[in-house]
């Protein structure tokens, strides 16, 4: 029946699509880049069970400049999913809380004290130093620390392990590091904790070598971050020259320069940009062999971490609710499969609730994807479920 309506000069007739509404499921989802890149967004029919999706309305924005940090959702969704800089929380700084350091010798196990005032979320970030003996001899704590890094020993430089752990609600007192397979060693191991309200994947990138010709300058090998405001730490080791002192590269702040048994180590941390660390160069005052590793770990963010993940609805995979929503973005022309159209540059697309956009059938995909390189996107699909009949 048609409807009247002071709002309208005339008469407005119903779209029939608008009496299945108690039935519509949205996604949204939008980016934010310094660099260009090809965008898409596309609706996936997951259903198992025949159900066909209408595209209700269809919605994209794009821009040929990124949305600066703090910009709201350009079409006002409060709580936006969003993937590159586009309203991104701030990023937590690292900061050094407490340390605490053991040495054994001849030993297969070790234990070490926790650093004191343990948060939840912080890092936790552990070298284990030990002879010439295989970094897979070397077994932490539990199951929860991540190795980083490693570098096996030789006959003239020491086994090196970075570790880190995502401090949980109880961390225990000590910490107990084990050699496997029969094997006693000096073992030197200090820990450090740091702030950072770290996610569960802070590892970023790592990598440990060893140097058998003397030197007094101990280079660890740059290694490359992905995303701002990394905490890198170094370790740099070597079998104990007697009155050689190490000290770190300019711009680390020193953690531990440790004297045990057989060994000496050094170790530092510096917050680096994304991208290239280059390399770090620590010194001796006794030139020697030397072991040597650089990690990178993410910091938190201050709220909701960027992604691309859909806010609504769950992304199942069953037919309970058919429809899986991504967006995609790359620095090359996206192949997608399915119908797609490609929009200009730093276009508005707005497709209203008349008649369906698109009939996505079980298995295909539906899809609106930039025609040329934008530097941020936003996207928004409704669509419905149909029993296939």
């Amino acid at each position: 029946m048609p409807l009247h309506s002071a709002r309208y000069n005339g008469v407005t007739a119903q779209s029939i699509l608008d009496r299945y509404a108690l039935a519509e499921l949205t996604g949204q989802q939008w980016f934010s880049n310094a660099t260009a890149q090809y965008w898409a967004f596309t609706l996936f029919n997951n259903a198992t069970d025949g159900t066909m999706l209408w595209v209700y309305d269809a919605r994209a924005r794009s821009s040929a400049t990124a949305y600066p940090d703090g910009t709201i959702n350009p079409l006002g969704n409060t709580n936006p999913i969003i993937g590159g800089g586009g309203n991104t929380p701030p990023l937590n700084a690292f900061a050094l809380v407490s340390t605490s350091h053991a040495e054994v010798n001849t030993n297969i196990t070790i234990t070490v004290n926790a650093p004191a005032s343990i948060v939840a979320g912080n890092a936790l970030v552990a070298l284990v130093q030990t002879g010439n003996n295989s970094h897979k001899a070397v077994v932490a704590p539990s199951d929860a620390w991540q190795l980083l890094a490693y570098v096996d020993g030789t006959t003239v430089t020491p086994c090196l392990t970075i570790w880190a752990l995502l401090a949980g609600a109880s961390e225990p007192g000590t910490y107990i590091w084990t050699l496997t397979g029969g094997i006693t060693s000096a073992i030197n191991v200090g820990m450090a904790q740091f702030t950072g309200n770290l996610q569960g994947n802070f590892a970023d990138s790592g990598l440990a070598e060893f140097y058998p010709t003397p030197t007094p300058n101990f280079l660890a090998n740059g290694i490359t971050t992905t995303q701002p405001a990394d905490l890198v730490v170094g370790v740099w080791g070597c079998v104990d020259p007697g009155t050689g002192v190490l000290a770190v590269p300019p711009g680390f702040t020193p953690i531990f320069n440790q004297a045990g048994y057989a060994f000496k180590y050094t170790w530092g941390y510096a917050t680096f940009p994304q991208g290239a660390t280059g390399d770090q160069t620590a010194t001796t005052t006794a030139p020697t062999a030397y072991s040597a590793g650089l990690v990178a770990i993410k910091a938190g963010k201050q709220g909701n971490t960027s992604g691309q993940t859909v806010q609504v609805p769950t992304q199942s995979q069953t037919p309970v609710l058919p429809g899986l929503f991504t967006m995609s973005y790359s620095a090359s022309p996206l192949i997608l499969p399915g119908l797609i159209n490609w929009l200009p540059p730093a276009c508005f697309y707005d497709w209203a609730r008349e008649a369906a956009l698109a009939i996505v059938q079980p298995g295909q995909a539906y899809s609106l994807a930039g025609i040329s390189p934008e530097k941020a996107a936003w996207g928004s699909v409704t669509w419905l479920s149909i029993a296939s009949q």
